[in-house]
């Protein structure tokens, strides 16, 4: 789990880094011809996707195009067992009988969990600072008193007037600052100097107010909140740092630029020069959530400039700039599946009707795993546990359905002729160790037979034909021994209902002979009534049953059902089990085994 979202936190970084560059390129090319408002809108841009990564449950994806598919990169990868881990049950228990082979998985490589390690310590230290600062800027509040003078009241009164703010803001000074700062999310505060109240004069302090008050106007308290939790967040990316640095003096000269058009270009000199009366008084901690219209010497020049240049935004400047903007957040827009750590494939959408039935819950006893079944004279899906129902997992044995029907498209076997010799290796099942045909070979689960369907069908024909069906995430990188066995092939329940459906009904027009073969193999049993098909399947990890399938239909007179279970916890999640609990399930709503 570590190393999986190392991995697609490392890919977050990669995109990221990219959207720095672009955006100060763009920044730089476009130039002047950006109003600083707009050079400072651009990098909320940036501020999403440093965030998207640290979403709990965002999946985004527009298609395996753009991006790889990280699950095939993060799919555990087999590993040889002994003979004797190998042999999970071979308990006689007719068709419901366990042939499972157990697959190992490599242990989180120790690279991830260091790597992973280093930076959660980087966080709580970067976190401690951050908090250290919050907390010097709070008692700095809380030394700070209400100020006294009328006149400058009145002022910050019409200041919030001009400014169009009617919010209740306090107005406090302090002797322990030596710029002005605004602080406070929710009961947000302006503390001047003392010094600045004694000597400054009332334009000046007109200024000074408007100033702090566009912070609050603009929400730039909770905004610096949001960009000290990226920086602490990213602490190792030099590239973010100097780009929320720029965040920050973007911020100021936006802000400039919104109190001189209140003011007046006119009035830009003695602007300029109440903040020249600032230069280097930074005042509050570095990571702290104020901001102050105080800085170091180069932000004050930078300042100094742009209040210099300063003109009103026409219109066609207007227009020009939210159009950049626009083109910025669509390449943003574009990228923003490299972000995700979510894993993208790994759930389905539920279908647009459905019935939930907790009830079913009682047959699940020991057990968490999900029911999926298709009426198809209804056209009605009965779901119990549709979280699990929509999750992907590897199909194991179930997927051998599909291995026997492409091979017979292919003509690799035939319905009257599938019969392969035992290769005389020794399996761990007596049943394994002898010639098969396809009735056999699904009646036993034979990894042997089908894997050599496959590999006589061949890769590059399999993943045309899963990609033709759309078979869950229709991953085969897994390789030709073993990518449906714990590896990269996944599907959901649901999903298994809805190809199963489409399987019995030919959708995909293939030849009916063949589906009818298949069909035969996978006949179970009858009553007077109806005919029960289906096929087991059991994912085994170092030697441990921890996914179990049992899928199929029950065909009636009258009516037709396709149904799944999947087991994923619990002390046995074998194909077994999963055949137990849905013939009891079956027979609970009247439907097989009365």
């Amino acid at each position: 789990m570590i190393a999986g979202f190392m991995v697609r936190f490392a890919i977050a970084v990669l995109v990221i880094s990219f959207l720095v560059l672009l955006i100060i390129g763009v920044k730089k090319i476009a130039g002047k011809k950006l109003s600083p408002r707009t050079h400072y809108l651009i990098w909320f841009f940036l501020l999403i996707a440093l965030t998207v990564p640290f979403l709990p449950g965002i999946s985004l994806s527009y298609g395996s195009s753009f991006f790889p598919n990280l699950n095939t990169t993060l799919s555990p990868s087999p590993r040889s067992l002994t003979e004797e881990e190998k042999v999970v049950e071979t308990a006689d228990r007719g068709w419901m009988n366990n042939f499972v082979v157990s697959v190992g998985q490599e242990r989180e490589s120790v690279v991830y969990l260091i790597v992973g390690l280093v930076w959660i310590l980087g966080i709580l230290v970067m976190g401690t600072v951050t908090i250290a600062s919050f907390l010097r800027l709070k008692r700095l509040f809380e030394a700070s008193l209400p100020l006294q003078d009328a006149v400058i009241r009145r002022l910050f009164e019409e200041c919030k007037k001009e400014a169009g703010i009617k919010k209740k803001i306090e107005i406090c000074s302090s002797a322990y600052i030596k710029s002005p700062i605004v602080l406070g999310t929710f009961k947000p505060a302006v503390i001047l100097p003392i010094q600045a109240v004694k000597e400054q004069s009332p334009e000046e302090i007109r200024y000074i107010l408007l100033h702090e008050l566009m912070h609050c106007r603009y929400l730039d308290i909770p905004i610096n909140y949001w960009i000290c939790l990226l920086r602490v967040l990213y602490w190792f990316h030099p590239l973010v740092w100097y780009a929320l640095r720029e965040v920050q003096n973007d911020r100021e000269v936006a802000c400039d630029a919104s109190v001189l058009t209140l003011v007046g270009e006119e009035q830009a000199q003695a602007y300029g020069e109440t903040l020249i009366s600032y230069a280097r008084s930074v005042s509050y901690p570095r990571f702290s959530t104020a901001s102050a219209m105080g800085g170091s010497s180069r932000q004050i020049s930078r300042r100094i400039k742009n209040i210099a240049a300063f003109q009103k935004e026409s219109i066609w400047g207007h227009l020009r700039s939210r159009g950049i903007l626009l083109l910025v957040g669509a390449a943003v827009l574009a990228v923003l599946p490299g972000l995700t750590t979510a894993a993208s494939d790994d759930e389905v959408r539920l279908p647009d009707s459905y019935k939930v039935e907790n009830s079913l819950g009682t047959y699940f006893a020991g057990y968490e795993g999900s029911f999926v079944m298709y009426d198809l004279n209804q056209e009605t899906y009965t779901l119990y546990n549709e979280k699990d129902a929509i999750k992907r997992g590897s199909p194991d044995s179930t997927y051998k359905i599909y291995s026997a029907l492409f091979a017979l498209e292919k003509g690799v076997i035939t319905g009257e002729n599938s019969k392969l010799g035992w290769n005389n290796t020794k399996y761990p099942f007596d049943s394994w160790n002898k010639d098969q045909d396809l009735k056999t070979a699904m009646k036993y689960s034979v990894n042997w037979y089908f894997k050599a369907l496959d590999e006589k069908c061949g890769l590059p024909y399999l993943k045309e034909k899963f990609e033709k069906i759309g078979y869950g995430n229709k991953d085969l990188s897994g390789g030709i021994s073993g990518y449906w066995m714990e590896s990269s092939l996944k599907i959901s329940p649901l999903e298994q209902v809805e190809l199963l459906t489409a399987f019995y009904r030919n959708d995909y027009d293939f030849n009916a002979e063949n589906i009818k073969t298949v069909q035969e193999a996978m006949f179970l049993g009858e009553t007077e009534e109806a005919a029960l098909y289906g096929k087991t399947g059991t994912g085994a990890v170092e030697g441990k049953n921890i996914n179990g399938w049992f899928l199929g239909y029950i065909e009636d007179q009258n009516n037709h059902y396709f149904f799944s279970v999947n087991l994923q916890k619990g002390a046995d999640c074998s194909g077994s089990q999963a055949a137990d609990i849905a013939l009891k399930i079956l027979k609970g709503l009247g439907i097989y085994g009365n």
